[in-house]
């Protein structure tokens, strides 16, 4: 990597981990639990039902993982419960994330640890990871996104034992988000069309997304949430009901996603030939598409498909040294619109006005909008124009190669696929 893009990258990676490092220890002060049903929170009341055995209306009744778990924890409050593993699935989204990311870039891959300190610090200032859980832990998200993270990582290393990891990862996470499962299951079989993995990998991953989708949709309920197209379209027509509605939701999916990743969006051609981080962007457009209208939290609903373009994105720049002026400029307008000094209240209105954007009247959420993309329009605008002329402008930049397919793929992986043409998968 060149000198200047060098130091571009260690600034941004060490700028990163002290706005996080900060942003975290204001939370930690100020941050207070919602006060929402005993602060459980809205979803979260159901929930914490569940830790007790109780029956529950549908989607929540699929969702039966960490309920139990709670359950199983003696410290007589759901509520510290859900703390105490929600704070392990936190560590756990972070090694996740550090873990594909390793595994996307391999172990030669210049300034492979300020990459891995950029990561780590963008999943701790997204303001539905550490901010989240400090003022509403009583959600299933967390456990999501890391286990669908380590899926992604285990099916890229194509080992045993990483696949028997996958298989656990697999299963877990069906139990935490039910859609997973139909995530799983089309982005096993895309794996094979890309080379990437063999059909007996995509026929067991099917079996077990199978046999996790149906034990999670079996669960007793005392409500019935209908069929999934009546709930799509509830949702659809929330989101798109006035023009207010919808600048709303489309700002919820930006601020979900995050500006990063327009590094892959306007580097298509990069992607494409690196198979493994085309697979990635696959999972997360298929999270994206499965949850965007599945609820009127879209932001955190998306919150793992970002933290995987994320991850692209930085692997991307390591590749192509022009791409790191536009990704610094990226993350500053993706800082802008998160607010990482911004603290939720914990009453429901302070809440939800902060996390739901759900204020009345709505046209107030609409100038909070105007001003928050405001603060990010210069840097995106500017961070895209670069993308788009550098390659051509600045000096030696056309002459940069992207690594071959070989080279990009981490040892680890590439060397199993003449495992798998063995039946090593």
């Amino acid at each position: 990597m060149p000198n200047y893009a060098n130091r571009i990258f260690r600034c941004v990676s060490i700028a990163l981990a002290t706005l996080s490092l900060c942003a975290a220890i204001w939370h930690l002060i100020r941050a207070r639990t919602v006060t929402v049903g005993d602060g459980c929170g809205w979803d979260g009341v159901i929930y914490c039902a569940m830790t007790r055995g109780d029956v529950v209306m549908e989607p929540y009744s699929r969702r039966v993982l960490l309920p139990w778990l709670a359950g199983l924890i003696p410290v007589g409050s759901p509520v510290t419960a859900f703390q105490i593993l929600n704070a392990f699935a936190l560590a756990g989204l972070i090694a996740s994330a550090l873990w594909l990311l390793h595994t996307l870039i391999g172990r030669r891959a210049p300034l492979r640890g300020f990459a891995m300190l950029a990561t780590a610090s963008m999943v701790l200032l997204n303001p539905w990871t550490f901010h989240l859980y400090l003022t509403y832990p009583v959600l299933t998200d967390a456990a999501s996104a890391a286990l669908a993270l380590a899926w992604c990582a285990a099916a890229l290393r194509r080992t045993r034992l990483a696949d028997l990891g996958g298989a656990v990862a697999l299963i877990c996470m069906s139990l935490t988000r039910e859609h997973w499962s139909l995530v799983a299951i089309a982005a096993a079989w895309i794996a094979v069309v890309l080379g990437l993995r063999t059909w007996r990998w995509a026929v067991g991953s099917s079996a077990i997304g199978i046999a996790a989708m149906m034990f999670a949709f079996g669960q007793p309920t005392d409500y019935a949430a209908g069929p999934l197209q009546t709930v799509v379209l509830h949702w659809i027509q929330e989101s798109v009901s006035s023009p207010s509605h919808l600048a709303r939701f489309l700002f919820m999916v930006v601020a979900g996603i995050g500006f990063t990743a327009l590094a892959p969006l306007l580097r298509p051609r990069a992607v494409w030939r690196e198979r493994p981080l085309l697979w990635v962007c696959v999972v997360a457009l298929g999270n994206a598409a499965g949850s965007a209208f599945a609820g009127g939290d879209t932001d955190r609903i998306l919150m793992p498909s970002g933290i995987i373009l994320m991850i692209v994105a930085i692997a991307l720049v390591l590749r192509t040294p022009d791409l790191v002026l536009p990704w610094g400029l990226w993350v500053i307008g993706t800082i802008a619109i998160w607010r990482p000094f911004a603290s939720a209240g914990p009453d429901g209105a302070s809440w939800l006005a902060f996390y739901g954007l759900r204020v009345e009247p709505i046209e107030v959420v609409v100038t909070r909008i105007i001003n928050d993309l405001s603060a990010a329009a210069l840097p995106v605008a500017l961070g895209a124009l670069l993308c788009l002329t550098l390659p051509r402008k600045w000096s030696g930049a056309e002459h940069a190669e992207p690594l071959s397919l070989d080279e990009s793929i981490p040892r680890d992986a590439t060397s199993l696929i003449s495992a798998d043409s063995h039946g090593g998968a």
